[in-house]
């Protein structure tokens, strides 16, 4: 019984080991994790423009930039932090 817990632990190690030597030799070419933003650099400019009008609809601003709401009102929530 031992025994098959030391080869467990054993796999374990090398699983993280190559796992770690993986995300090392992605971020040396170049390549970073994580999911992609929807929120492009040209939808923000857009989305900031819009947002300057007190009437402007949020539903109907995330729907034509193809975003969620939450992402809008995040963004909202950080023009207001930063006018602050």
């Amino acid at each position: 019984m031992e025994y098959l817990l030391f080869l467990q632990n054993t796999e374990k190690d090398r699983l993280r080991e190559r796992t770690k030597a993986g995300l090392k030799a992605a971020k040396a070419r170049g390549r970073l994790g994580g999911r992609p933003k929807s929120l492009t650099p040209e939808k923000e400019k857009i989305a900031k423009d819009a947002l300057k009008d007190p009437l402007c609809d949020i539903k109907e601003l995330a729907k034509a930039l193809n975003v969620s709401m939450s992402t809008i009102y995040r963004l909202n929530r950080i023009i207001k932090e930063s006018n602050n």
